[in-house]
């Protein structure tokens, strides 16, 4: 064979390999988005669930440190926790 065609075989093996090589690693990075919006949901879902609890009066002991956190995350808002706990010392029995 010609010295140019063994180049050309080469340089089309180099091109595939390449091409492989950006496709794996976008799929990866779409994995990789998905499972932090999965994780992001997950816990908007717990902070949204311990924000309701405080409402209804069951309380625990890490109850600030834990809203504190679904706050600073942006999972919760401020007001929101501020009104639960207004709203849990107004309770006649609590």
């Amino acid at each position: 064979m010609d010295g140019w065609v063994k180049w050309l075989i080469a340089l089309t093996c180099l091109i595939v390999l390449g091409f492989t090589a950006i496709f794996i690693a976008a799929d990866r990075a779409d994995r990789q988005a998905k499972t932090m919006e999965a994780k992001r949901s997950h816990s908007e879902t717990l902070c949204r669930d311990r924000l309701e609890e405080l409402r209804t009066g069951k309380t625990s002991g890490d109850d600030l440190s834990v809203l504190t956190n679904c706050v600073l995350n942006g999972f919760l808002s401020r007001s929101a926790v501020i009104d639960a706990l207004q709203n849990r010392n107004k309770r006649p029995n609590g």
